[in-house]
């Protein structure tokens, strides 16, 4: 005899197939009166929320796309800077050796001997007196110019400016990856809201937390972003401008 105490209750479709039937599988399956454990239907986006969807990540990627370029070319003016201010750091640096060692064969230390003692202080009375300035000079400006690589650290706000492009394109990679994969038919509703939010959320944080890009960098990213046909396509997906 069948057993009625589960059934009861239950519409008749369901109570037909017996406890555990298909008939209350389908019931449990039914959103609104989802319990714990029970499965839940797909909420199965039609075509045009999924076009604002993916226009959306779109957006995303397009803007991640923009600041990484000008986060990296930055970060590329930024080691320029270094390496020129290392080279007149050294050369500067040769200069004030320079003028020490003038110094020391003027006081004959660097002498051994009579005749070398000689020889270097007749070395020292043929440096005239405008090459003695221009060395000193150039100690004194090799001494500012340490002190501003000290204080602009150019090696180290190049390595920020690269950490930001970094994120960046790992982001715009993400949101490029949710369009062309996860923005589908059979995709959740949901699930596509959450995964949207989360990188808009992202976007802003990796905004917080880039250093400022110079206006130089900037005005460059402008002028090859309007030369690349591959974000000019990006932008029109994201509604930025017109197709053409």
């Amino acid at each position: 005899m069948q057993d009625t105490t589960r059934t009861a209750g239950l519409p008749a479709e369901a109570a037909a197939h017996g406890a555990g039937g298909e008939g209350e599988r389908k019931l449990l399956a039914l959103p609104g009166g989802m319990g714990a454990g029970e499965e839940r239907v797909p909420d199965r986006a039609p075509e045009a929320w999924l076009a604002r969807a993916r226009a959306e990540a779109a957006e995303i990627e397009y803007e991640c796309r923009f600041h990484a370029r000008a986060q990296f070319e930055a970060c590329a003016v930024w080691e320029r800077r270094s390496t020129y201010l290392g080279i007149v750091m050294a050369v500067l640096g040769a200069l004030t050796a320079g003028t020490i060692a003038t110094a020391f064969a003027d006081s004959g230390l660097a002498a051994q001997g009579a005749d070398l003692a000689a020889q270097g202080q007749a070395g020292g009375s043929g440096l005239t007196l405008w090459m003695r300035r221009a060395l000193a000079i150039g100690a004194l400006i090799a001494g500012v110019v340490a002190a501003a690589v000290r204080f602009l650290d150019p090696s180290g706000r190049a390595g920020l400016h690269g950490a930001a492009g970094k994120r960046y394109t790992a982001l715009a990679d993400e949101a490029r990856q949710f369009r062309n994969l996860v923005a589908t038919a059979e995709a959740d509703r949901a699930d596509l809201i959450g995964r949207l939010q989360g990188m808009a959320k992202r976007r802003a944080e990796i905004h917080e937390a880039a250093p400022v890009i110079p206006a130089g960098a900037m005005a460059q990213t402008r002028g090859a972003a309007e030369a690349d046909h591959g974000l000019r396509l990006l932008a029109v997906e994201a509604g930025r401008r017109p197709a053409s």
